[in-house]
């Protein structure tokens, strides 16, 4: 019997029940894309970073060890490489959030039709290549580029500034081309929220800001968290962005990983690296879906 009836008090609810052996049947399309493309890989480079390397066939499976994670966590230059990523994961969300949060408060408060194209008009940039982004912000940032040329014309510097592979230059490139993630999550927040509830709050007396930071900044909190975390996790794991921007003098997880891994054929090492990426980017979806749950359990208690 594939639909059930279960009784409420003195409603009744219908819903589709379906038996176990056929809702296996019904995720096993995606249960086996998601073991041979997900979990498989993942699992075989956990495997391997516990494995000493082999000049010729590049992991001895034979020789279990930790010295991997013991070099990455016990060698300053590594642990340098780990703050430096977290750093700028963390400069990139804020900017994104200082940028994108007055944009998407003033795209909730217009008319729908006009939000459409504008968001349209926002996203737009995802259309376009990664590579090609980046590749246009070598061209703006470089000594003979679009900024140096203009403040040259200005007279405000003498000689050009050194803007490209920098920190600085990674930044920009990671906000722009991150900034979209930020700004969608709370749009939906803040679009989702009742408007006569800050109606109510100003005909109780307080002011357009007192109403903003009592009722419309924690209720937008759901899509702030959720943006934070997607460009915050993006950033992290980034790779063209930060290697064509900061060079060889900007090392992140992404880039080191690479290094060993392509460079030096270093392959548990290599591996080791991006698995600590990996830790570290779940932890934060972990404390993301904490704070919700806490949230949630708040709400539902008064």
């Amino acid at each position: 019997m594939s639909v059930g009836t279960i009784a409420t008090g003195n409603r009744s609810k219908r819903r589709t029940v379906f038996p176990w052996p056929n809702g296996l049947l019904l995720l096993l399309p995606l249960a086996t894309i998601l073991i041979i493309f997900f979990i498989y890989p993942l699992l075989s480079m956990l495997w391997a970073s516990f494995h000493a390397s082999d000049p010729v066939e590049l992991i001895d499976w034979k020789v279990f060890t930790f010295r991997h994670y013991a070099k990455f966590f016990g060698d300053s230059y590594y642990r340098g490489i780990l703050y430096s990523s977290l750093r700028l994961s963390l400069i990139t969300t804020v900017v994104c959030l200082v940028i994108g949060y007055p944009v998407a408060y003033t795209l909730s408060g217009i008319n729908r039709r006009v939000q459409a194209y504008l968001l349209l008009l926002l996203i737009s940039p995802l259309l376009v290549s990664l590579v090609i982004r980046t590749y246009a912000w070598t061209i703006i940032l470089s000594p003979n580029g679009l900024v140096n040329a203009f403040l040259l014309q200005l007279g405000l510097i003498k000689t050009p500034l050194r803007l490209l592979w920098t920190e600085t230059a990674v930044v920009i490139g990671l906000t722009h081309i991150y900034l979209a993630y930020m700004l969608l999550p709370i749009v939906s927040s803040l679009t989702s929220i009742d408007p006569s509830m800050v109606r109510a709050a100003m005909n109780l007396g307080a002011n357009e800001w007192k109403a903003f930071r009592l009722v419309t900044l924690p209720l937008s909190v759901p899509g702030i968290l959720a943006g934070v975390t997607l460009v915050f996790i993006l950033t992290m794991s980034a790779f063209v962005t930060p290697t064509l921007l900061g060079g060889v003098r900007v090392k992140t997880l992404a880039s080191t990983a690479y290094e060993q891994t392509i460079a030096f054929l270093q392959w548990p090492f290599g591996a080791a690296i991006s698995f600590v990426l990996l830790l570290v980017t779940g932890l934060l979806v972990v404390i993301y879906q904490k704070v919700l749950e806490r949230r949630e359990w708040e709400a539902s208690a008064q």
